[in-house]
């Protein structure tokens, strides 16, 4: 497992450039963990965002071939607290992963609190036509902060640690509730700052919720489960209080054809890890993806809707998120059809080579592989013209 170490960073600098209020992080020290996997066009972006709010930033890389590790080594060379680890697991295998993030934010960091998010996922704070929502639902009003559409990262801050120092200490984590932003046919597309390119919401938050975890469990009775939605504690799930201040802003359509083989590997995956996780419904929300493209591929590459983002029909809002980082250095356009080969290409390499591997290391198993290869099924058989 490799690691990349930045260099011990300048508390009052990020990234080489004066921060506009820097903050004092270590009487609650919050830790983000992230998995990424081939997230070039966005990962600065939610480095650099992110950064101002947390103490210390974890990523595990599941085997990207694209430039997201360069990428991270040049945000470390900056300064950025970061530390990168690498696992090229080819199958499905979320909940281990995020348990040994959880484990090493808290053991390693002494982490207050363990903060889950995804590389399309910015945390921002609560819109106020979603708060109006929230009242109506019977969450007090005077519950929220006054914010005004821009504030310093400061004040972001300090938002995040109130909330989170706020929940009784009985709770193991707190939610933090999701909204889909979608990309358009208005965007702007030569803007590679994707919080800035897609500025259209869904008007519906959705019913799903990621979770930040309190540090300092015992390791033993705590297991995160897939996607970070929530933590088993002692055997029991927990989902934990919601904190009402902040969502997190979901960019998971920012492209056609990102969307198309994040559906395809993601699916993959699963059917790598065997029947227990195919039973599990882990790929059910990519069916249709895969579907349509096992099918005749056609359906979605001939779906002007689906690949020109034609999507202003629906009923969305258009309330962009602040941006909280400084300017990108190292994201570039890239070409959409190059891009989805490469990726494609890299996910198949990869788990042939797991395959092989795995032989090599047993023999037994290859000779399971070779007799399954001696295999023949009748498919088809007529009558000769004189029988």
């Amino acid at each position: 497992m490799s690691r990349i170490r930045p260099k011990p960073p300048n508390p009052s600098k990020i990234g080489d450039h004066e921060t506009d209020e820097p903050p004092s992080r270590e009487s609650t020290r919050l830790v983000a963990v992230s998995r990424v996997y081939n997230e070039e066009d966005v990962i600065e972006a939610f480095v650099r965002h992110h950064a101002p709010m947390v103490t210390h930033h974890i990523i595990l890389d599941n085997g990207s071939v694209d430039r997201t590790i360069p990428i991270l080594r040049l945000l470390a060379r900056e300064g950025y607290p970061l530390t990168v680890l690498e696992n090229r697991s080819v199958s499905f295998s979320q909940e281990e992963h995020n348990t040994m993030l959880y484990r090493l934010a808290a053991d390693e960091h002494n982490a207050a609190w363990v903060v889950f998010l995804d590389a399309d996922e910015f945390i921002f704070p609560t819109p106020a036509s979603v708060r109006l929502r929230q009242e109506h639902q019977g969450f007090p009003g005077d519950h929220f902060t006054a914010f005004g559409q821009k504030h310093g990262v400061g004040a972001m801050e300090r938002l995040l640690r109130k909330q989170l120092e706020a929940l009784p200490p009985e709770a193991v984590c707190g939610r933090i509730q999701m909204v889909n932003f979608a990309a358009t046919q208005a965007d702007d597309q030569s803007d590679v700052l994707a919080p800035r390119r897609i500025v259209y919401r869904d008007d519906e938050p959705l019913n799903v919720y990621k979770c930040f975890v309190r540090g300092g469990i015992d390791a033993g009775s705590i297991k995160i489960e897939a996607g970070n939605h929530a933590v088993r504690y002692r055997g029991r799930l927990r989902e934990g209080p919601l904190l009402l201040e902040l969502m997190l802003a979901h960019y998971h359509t920012r492209a056609p054809l990102r969307r198309l083989v994040g559906a395809l590997i993601g699916s993959l995956k699963v059917v790598a890890a065997g029947g227990a996780e195919l039973e599990r419904g882990r790929s059910g929300h990519y069916a249709s993806f895969l579907e349509k493209m096992m099918r005749n591929p056609r359906l979605l590459l001939d779906d002007d809707d689906f690949m020109l983002n034609r999507n202003l029909g629906r009923d969305l809002v258009r309330e962009p998120i602040e941006y909280y980082g400084l300017p990108l250095r190292y994201t570039t356009a890239n070409d959409g059809i190059s891009w989805a080969l490469h990726i494609m290409c890299g996910y198949v390499e990869a788990l042939a080579r797991s395959h092989g591997e795995i032989l090599d290391a047993d023999p037994s198993l290859r000779a399971q592989v070779a007799a399954r290869s001696q295999l023949v099924t009748m498919l088809i058989e007529t009558m000769d013209a004189g029988d």
